[in-house]
């Protein structure tokens, strides 16, 4: 569905992130769907258009998103890692 003429992915993206922290009800959240997706732009829009082609199977469309949520999670880690670390040599 593409209630509008432009945008339709952004909002789509923006209730994922929304989504996605709900799921956790934590006020704290160090990863972003919209970034990550972002970073994956040209595979983001060959799955989503090699999705949008075929039939009602989106097993590989899904497959892609929870790899994407988890290279989400790997960036936020090595950013959150580093501010450790930052921390850590700045107190000593």
């Amino acid at each position: 569905m593409h209630p509008f003429d432009d945008g339709n992915g952004r909002i789509a993206r923006a209730i994922s992130d929304q989504t996605l922290a709900r799921s956790e009800q934590s006020a704290n959240r160090f990863y972003s769907m919209s970034s990550q997706i972002r970073e994956d732009r040209k595979a983001y829009y060959n799955i989503l258009e090699s999705t949008q082609k075929g039939g009602l199977d989106i097993t590989q469309w899904l497959e892609w998103y929870l790899g994407c949520l988890d290279r989400a999670f790997d960036g936020a880690e090595v950013i959150l890692g580093k501010s450790k670390k930052s921390q850590f040599l700045v107190n000593q």
